[in-house]
């Protein structure tokens, strides 16, 4: 006799995320994903910091982008492109 189960259980992976790992996920996803991506962050800054964590946070990253020596024009070209595009829909 063969019976057949269904298995729920949970396992917790702990994972070495750096940021070039982090990036090629988020270039693979789906747009969809990439938004709720940005939901989340901003859910998270909310709670932890207060309501204008988010503003300044992309402010201090920008800030950052523009002066640090990890950054380099077509990054700061993206980001601005972000912000400009944002500003254009809303």
């Amino acid at each position: 006799m063969i019976v057949r189960a269904t298995i729920k259980s949970e396992q917790i992976v702990e994972v070495d995320l750096n940021a070039e790992a982090a990036a090629e996920w988020f270039w693979s996803v789906s747009d969809e994903v990439q938004a709720d991506f940005f939901v989340a962050v901003e859910r998270i800054s909310r709670e932890s910091v207060g309501s204008h964590a988010a503003s300044s946070q992309w402010s201090y990253m920008t800030g950052h982008l523009n002066t640090c020596k990890c950054s380099n024009p077509a990054t700061r070209e993206m980001i601005r492109g972000w912000g400009e595009s944002m500003k254009d829909a809303a």
